[in-house]
């Protein structure tokens, strides 16, 4: 860090290298030295600390967007299911579309465990649980008398319930890695916040 700098850059470059704590020391030394030399360059220029230290705006604020950059890489370098879901409950405040791929997570995550509820179900009481035709209409569950609806589905419940079960995980991953995409090119489109 500048040791012969003024105490306010001195400061300033202490919560920029705090705020980039979640990335991984190497690529963080880098960030800061880079960060450093244009605020060296910049103080060189003539400029008053205060109007230099101004075009970087806050620390945890500017140390935001490389941390949003390298979570955003590792999550589509991985495209594990945690970083990238990670990655989208963590911009769903701040974008409509993660909020969207959010609530579709939430319908294929909902359909999955109703699945996995009948079909589980269907197998420990195979005559009272099942998809019912009745006077009444369709009904998906579990009822008192079965002589009263006809099962549709009978014991092929279980199967198809497995099969909307990897639907709905497929579903997931690829409205996960779609919206992940997405959020990269909207991002990497929009200029970032450099003095």
């Amino acid at each position: 860090m500048m040791q012969d700098a003024d105490p306010s850059v001195q400061a300033w470059l202490r919560q920029f290298k705090w705020a980039l704590g979640s990335i991984p020391a190497p690529e963080s030394d880098e960030i800061l030295a880079e960060v450093e030399s244009h605020l060296r360059e910049t103080l060189a220029g003539g400029r008053v600390v205060e109007a230099a230290l101004g075009q970087f705006g806050a620390p945890e604020a500017y140390a935001r967007q490389f941390v949003d950059e390298m979570r955003l890489s590792r999550a589509l370098g991985s495209q594990r299911e945690s970083e990238m879901l990670g990655l989208v409950a963590q911009r769903a405040h701040r974008s409509l579309f993660a909020a969207a791929a959010g609530l579709a997570l939430a319908v294929c995550a909902a359909l999955f465990a109703i699945a996995l509820g009948m079909a589980v179900l269907k197998l420990l009481d195979p005559v009272h649980v099942g998809v019912w035709r009745s006077t009444g209409g369709l009904l998906l569950g579990k009822i008192d008398d079965p002589a009263a609806a006809t099962d549709l589905l009978g014991m092929w419940l279980a199967p198809v319930a497995v099969v909307v079960m990897c639907l709905a995980w497929f579903g997931g991953r690829v409205v996960l890695l779609q919206s992940v995409r997405a959020i990269a090119r909207h991002e990497r489109r929009s200029p970032r916040n450099l003095p």
